[in-house]
């Protein structure tokens, strides 16, 4: 972690102190001051931690950690910003509001879509289409219709980006085998590996 990350990370858990907060805090601090991993240095240092709750405060640090990077990181990373607001829409929903859930869905729907996120977008179409399976919304006439079609269609799309990644792979793999195609019989057989795809 650099300096600014582990500043945000303090700063974020600095709001959760308690007895355990306090302890995973201190392994933080602990591990930060290391140069390599050593847990009798650990004990050393943080007498309050015992060996039987190592294991468990290095999986709380780490989960915290996570949500703090996943906070200071969200800004700069499209995918956590459009996951962000799919995971508020389905709290909406569990609470019973469906009709703010779709609002919301429909908001990450056209970032996903903008930005060329095919498998975010079906995610929340599938999430739309079962919203709407399951409750009269009243929504726009023929939306069951539209969202089938958009489903079909960005199932084609993820298909179609799906065999290019393959095809890039494969290339690849040829390419860390035998290097660069050096003449017209090479040439032919990354061709004929390609038809067969």
């Amino acid at each position: 972690m650099n300096k600014v990350e582990k500043r945000h990370f303090r700063l974020y858990t600095s709001r959760n102190r308690g007895s355990e907060g306090a302890k995973f805090i201190r392994l933080f601090e602990v591990l930060d001051g290391m140069k390599e991993y050593n847990e009798e240095q650990i004990f050393k240092k943080a007498r309050s931690i015992k060996r039987s709750q190592l294991a468990n405060l290095k999986a709380h640090l780490y989960g915290e950690l996570l949500v703090a990077l996943r906070l200071l990181h969200s800004d700069r990373n499209l995918d956590i910003q459009i996951r962000e607001q799919i995971d508020y829409a389905k709290i909406l929903y569990n609470r019973g509001l469906i009709l703010q859930s779709l609002k919301m869905l429909d908001k990450a729907k056209t970032l996903a879509k903008e930005n060329g996120h095919y498998l975010l977008t079906l995610e929340i179409l599938q999430f739309e289409k079962s919203i709407e399976s399951r409750h009269i919304t009243r929504s726009l006439k023929g939306r069951a219709a539209n969202l089938i079609e958009e489903t079909v269609y960005y199932g084609n799309k993820i298909t179609e980006v799906v065999k290019l990644s393959n095809l890039s792979l494969l290339l690849y793999g040829v390419y860390l085998d035998t290097g660069h195609v050096k003449n017209e019989k090479e040439a032919r057989e990354v061709e004929e590996l390609f038809k067969k795809q």
